[in-house]
């Protein structure tokens, strides 16, 4: 479920706690792609702050797929703090985690979203800390656990990037862009509904009322007066808007966080005594903060189609919200302003989204401000999308919002499996795919409705079995194989005995499998990982659902039938039908040194099951273990002992497992045969612009084996492979963050 989970729902391995120094007996849940105790040289570590429902394991997830779209995710660590509204203890979160506290301890939790503020934990002991000495603890223990890691960025979007506003006002870190500890430190701030103001002016009414567009500006401020609507009967100030102040005038028109203010001066003073800062008694922010603040290395993201009136959207309609602006996008920019009046520097980019997480993940400006060298192989294009485009892995077309093709490409850098995506220029939409796709790939035909699309692709060389993904049993000329339709068909039968699979997200593979099992099951509908096995023969002309239409989000799989109206089953030589009478072991994911494959050792043409791959390894006497997963079975000559390093979790073949006789005797020591799980990623060819054009030409030889444990987490990794990675890659280097480049003219 979305939210904080405790122990966490897809990341358990990742769970690591930050205990609180000074209240004992508690902690701060994170999730870290590093296991504590790393001392590995980290370049970068990103700490993501999440929005207001606590959803840690997203924020975790986008910030991964960001690093390995970038090619960083071999030297980058990724923290994603959880600020919890929910019980949870130390045992509960760290259930799956490979390091585990040695004492049973509570987590810090915040009800009604005042961890945004800075208040502190639940609890009536007083020696509850606020969330700001919370972050600061994170920051503390990340330079305990991993001191190899050279730079850190905080990153925050909406009520995260708010948090990260306002703390980076009052906190004692980043002080001329260094951490406490001697560390460069820089803060991105993404998409904030609200921005803490500095002083007690704010905009003139000319500069809450224009169009704002990216190259909107305002230079003119003044502080409310009573009966002037931006007074907002004396609440424009409080703090929330302002970075200090108590609420004047009719506190009774006030929020309940605007007529908690005094508690919040309060828990903020005592923040700042516990720093030997003095707390300021007035309404404004005491001088020596501001300028400690206007020492540091904040950066500020806002999106070009951020700009809805903040009256139909979610970002704060009260009178001391709109007074900042009317939109996100035109309160970010009249902020800039006011910092430049204050002092300090306009540091800004916009990048080109609306409100949306992934628009700031994806995007150029996180990338240059997060990474010094980007690692991209280049995309090569194809007018219009290719006929047979694989599977499904993902897509980005939710919410209205428009992905530009360099977006697409980091999405698809970062998401497992993918090797090429459909994009549609008007709509700004992007479906990715697992098929290795070359310039003679079949496209659509012009003038049809998916010749709007364009397929961007990988470089690669398709392995020889996918030759025979569309082949035909030679026999008796029936194919076998299952076939797809655009959108699922407008008569899809009755759905077969327990065959709804809704319990959780399927693979396309998996309900290949589940199908083949069922006697009664002759086609399927999938899509978003739904699984629905039907009794329906389904023909290859049969009509389709409407666009419009909500089961347009699935598609039909069939099999061809024969004459009596049942489905086709594959050949003998292609599925093993004798269960394996071996006594197996496997382990957790593929290990990484599998041994050589086996020749006729190969079963990736149609989804099998794991009972199938068993029982071929059974019948070939060269066969020691396997690697399975999604219904594809390879046959290996190596002995396993279960004991074997395996791949990182978050490495393209963690999907597969290995599977192993018992007691075979001593291992082949042979290199791992994964050529069939990684493309190269070549350079060259027609470019996104991921490259510059000299260097678009370059050719780039990759190791498999220094591929695979690039893209993975560094988990159980050893250094040994990281100076051969980088020396068979090309390394680009980009320009710092763009400083005032759009800044108030």
């Amino acid at each position: 479920a979305a939210g904080f989970n405790c122990p966490p729902a897809r990341h358990g391995a990742n769970a690591a706690a930050v205990m609180m120094k000074g209240s004992e007996g508690t902690f701060l849940p994170v999730l870290t792609n590093q296991p504590p105790g790393t001392t590995t040289a980290m370049e970068v570590a990103i700490i993501a702050v999440h929005d207001h429902i606590a959803d840690a394991e997203t924020y975790f997830e986008d910030a991964v797929k960001a690093a390995r779209g970038s090619g960083n995710l071999a030297t980058t660590l990724v923290v994603a703090p959880a600020f919890p509204d929910q019980f949870c203890t130390s045992d509960m979160w760290a259930k799956g985690a490979t390091a585990k506290s040695s004492q049973v301890s509570l987590a810090l939790t915040w009800t009604g979203g005042l961890w945004m503020f800075g208040m502190t934990s639940d609890g009536t002991t007083g020696n509850e800390p606020s969330s700001f000495a919370a972050l600061d603890a994170v920051i503390t223990w990340v330079h305990e656990q991993y001191p190899g890691v050279k730079k850190i960025q905080l990153v925050g979007f909406d009520h995260g990037a708010e948090m990260l506003a306002r703390w980076a006002i009052l906190s004692p870190q980043g002080q001329k862009k260094t951490s406490v500890e001697g560390v460069p430190l820089s803060v991105l701030v993404a998409a904030p509904s609200r921005l803490p103001w500095l002083s007690e002016e704010r905009p003139t009414l000319n500069c809450t009322t224009a169009k704002t567009t990216e190259k909107y500006s305002c230079n003119t401020f003044d502080t409310p007066k009573n009966g002037d609507f931006s007074f907002c009967d004396g609440l424009w100030n409080s703090y929330g808007f302002g970075a200090w102040g108590k609420p004047k005038g009719n506190v009774q028109l006030a929020t309940t966080w605007q007529k908690n203010s005094a508690q919040f001066n309060e828990v903020l003073g005592k923040y700042l005594q516990s720093q030997g800062e003095a707390s300021s008694g007035s309404e404004v922010l005491d001088g020596q903060l501001l300028k400690r603040f206007l020492s540091k290395d904040v950066k500020y993201l806002f999106g070009a189609q951020d700009n809805v009136t903040c009256t139909a959207e979610t970002c704060g309609s009260t009178c001391g919200a709109m007074v900042e602006g009317t939109s996100r996008l035109q309160r970010g920019l009249n902020y800039m302003g006011h910092l430049k009046k204050a002092g300090g520097a306009a540091n800004f980019a916009i990048f080109k989204a609306a409100h949306n997480r992934l628009g700031v993940f994806l995007s150029a400006r996180f990338a240059e401000a997060t990474w010094k060298l980007l690692v991209r192989p280049n995309f090569l294009s194809l007018p219009r999308v290719v006929l047979s485009e694989g599977y499904d892995v993902a897509d980005l077309e939710r919410g209205g919002l428009i992905f530009t093709p360099q977006e697409c490409a980091v999405f698809c850098l970062g998401t497992e499996g993918c090797m090429n995506f459909a994009y549609h220029g008007l709509l700004g939409s992007c479906h990715f795919k697992d098929k290795c796709i070359t310039a003679d790939d079949v496209m659509v035909e012009v003038g049809t409705d998916r010749a709007e699309w364009m397929t961007f692709y990988l470089p690669c060389t398709p392995p020889a079995i996918q030759q025979e993904y569309e082949s035909v049993d030679p026999n008796n000329q029936v194919d076998y194989l299952y076939k797809s339709t655009e959108r699922a068909v407008l008569d899809q039968g009755p759905i077969t005995v327990g065959g709804a699979r809704l319990d959780r997200t399927y693979t396309v593979y998996e309900c290949e499998s589940l199908c083949d099992l069922d006697e009664h099951c002759s086609s399927f509908s999938f899509g978003l990982g739904e699984c629905i096995l039907r009794n329906k023969c389904v023909a290859a002309d049969a009509p389709l659902v409407d666009k419009l239409s909500t089961n347009a989000r699935f598609k039909t799989f069939y099999k061809p039938c024969t004459k009596e109206g049942k489905k086709v089953t594959a050949p003998s030589q292609h599925q093993p039908l004798v269960s394996s009478t071996t006594v197996w072991g496997e382990t957790e994911r593929v290990v990484l040194d599998e041994g050589n494959g086996i020749a006729n050792g190969v079963f990736t043409d149609r989804s099998f099951t794991l009972e199938h791959c068993k029982a071929a390894c059974d019948k070939n006497p060269s066969c020691k273990s396997i690697a399975f997963g999604r219904g594809l079975c390879w046959l290996k000559d190596k002995c396993l002992k279960g004991t074997e390093p395996i791949v990182d979790p978050f490495a393209q073949n963690a999907i597969y497992q290995s599977y192993f006789k018992t007691g075979c005797g001593a291992g082949a020591g042979a290199q791992p045969d994964i050529k069939l799980f990684l493309a190269s990623p070549n350079f060259g060819g027609s470019s996104l612009g991921l490259l510059p054009s000299p260097l678009a030409a370059a050719a780039v030889a990759c190791s498999v084996a220094a591929a695979s444990a690039f893209v993975g987490l560094a988990w159980k990794r050893t250094s040994d492979w990281r100076g051969a990675a980088n020396q068979d890659r090309m390394l680009l280097m980009t320009d710092s963050f763009q400083q005032d480049a759009q800044q108030v003219e």
